[in-house]
């Protein structure tokens, strides 16, 4: 039986941050954005109410700078709460990379931190920049500018994606092509679809199958998958016949294509399910733990999630493969910050990595700890609860 409040009597047990709002953010930049009755303001991390809540609609803080919207118009408020960039926008986002995409007269231009026009307000839309550069959009067509406003490649394609590692990818008729950071074609319009360059490999749809090209635009890697992931330190989940294995950069195997399952890589280690078997192996494929059930996921730190399917209940095993939480919750989150997130009857509260119970399952939401805080709801309100208010005995 799941003891569900942990004896609260004996327990001085509270909130650091009360649960008073309709709605909390997490912190950004050391403030979280909050709300009551549709309106908007920003507290710190001792619950100190420190930008008052009257806002329309805000966004988190962003290079020290919010986005903020009231009677319809968006300025910019510093963390003290003054308006820095005054409210003249039809819309404004945050700031990324010293600029800002802001909306006047139904065209998207960019400001400074100083709320200078730097960038004309003549595109239908406007991204953020990365790697310097940043998508643009006239008429359902897309093209790049620098942070100066100069046009890097022409307005000409129907569809675009951010730059990455020095290139991007975007599509004319159909047919995705590769530019480099001057606009130079390097792979030709060929494919159904591409994806993003990661650690120097891009996936490519040709054929009905997947592979990858590197930055000369070579295919370095066959189209012969079903699907691919993207590269992560050197590997990358592919999908053949119905299975998924893992490939490393040359594209050889680490992992056969004969798993129906494989979890992210952690702590060292893949979660595979094998012939309805779940196994733990290193990134040679090396076996280092074979578990009794079928389901589960990868490690965090030190504890992996898995499913007893007959139950359909949910707990924790630890890196030998014994079962250190019992599967007796409906959900449970990864560890973060030595507690997990564990829901009953739609009832959330935290475990330890005992298994201990040290915050009751009262809370209607809950969400996992960071940098020492949770947000949590009870009785439809928000707040946080602090790592400091664990079940201190009286």
């Amino acid at each position: 039986m799941i003891q569900k409040n942990n004896n609260e009597s004996n327990i001085n047990y509270r909130l650091s941050i009360p649960a008073v709002y309709d709605d909390i953010h997490d912190f950004s930049e050391g403030l979280a954005k909050v709300k009551i009755n549709n309106k908007y303001g920003f507290i710190d991390k001792k619950g100190k109410l420190v930008i008052p809540i009257i806002y329309d609609y805000a966004h988190d803080f962003s290079e020290k700078l919010a986005t903020v919207k009231i009677n319809n118009k968006w300025g910019f408020i510093n963390q003290k709460g003054d308006l820095v960039i005054p409210n003249i926008y039809d819309n404004a986002f945050s700031f990324h990379d010293g600029l800002a995409s802001v909306k006047i007269n139904n065209k998207y231009g960019s400001i400074d931190r100083k709320g200078n026009l730097v960038i004309p307000a003549i595109y239908d839309d406007a991204y953020d920049f990365y790697d310097e550069l940043a998508l643009v959009e006239i008429n359902d067509t897309f093209g790049f500018i620098n942070k100066t406003g100069k046009l890097v490649t022409p307005i000409i394609y129907d569809d675009a994606q951010s730059y990455s590692e020095g290139f991007t990818n975007v599509s004319i008729n159909g047919k995705w092509g590769f530019l480099d950071k001057t606009g130079k074609l390097i792979s030709p319009f060929i494919y159904n679809h591409a994806e993003r360059f990661s650690e120097g490999l891009a996936s490519v749809h040709i054929n009905d199958k997947f592979g990858f090209i590197d930055k000369t635009g070579e295919l370095a890697i066959p189209a012969i998958f079903d699907a691919t992931g993207i590269f992560e330190k050197g590997l990358c989940k592919v999908f053949m016949n119905g299975r998924c294995g893992i490939i490393d950069k040359s594209g050889e195997f680490v992992i056969p294509a004969i798993c129906t399952h494989i979890s992210d890589f952690s702590e060292g280690l893949f979660g595979i399910v094998h012939n309805n078997t779940l196994k733990y192996v290193d990134k040679t494929n090396k076996l280092i733990l074979t578990t009794d059930f079928i389901c589960g996921g990868h490690f965090s730190e030190g504890l992996a999630k898995v499913v007893d399917i007959h139950k359909l209940k949910l707990g924790f095993i630890d890196k030998k493969g014994e079962l250190v939480i019992p599967t007796i919750y409906d959900h449970i989150s990864d560890f973060s910050e030595g507690l997990a997130v564990v829901n009953v009857d739609d009832k959330h509260g935290f475990i330890n990595r005992k298994g201990e119970l040290v915050i009751p399952i009262i809370y209607d939401d809950a969400h996992s700890f960071l940098k020492g805080l949770a947000k949590v709801k009870i009785n439809g309100k928000y707040g946080f609860i602090g790592k400091e208010n664990i079940f201190t005995k009286y």
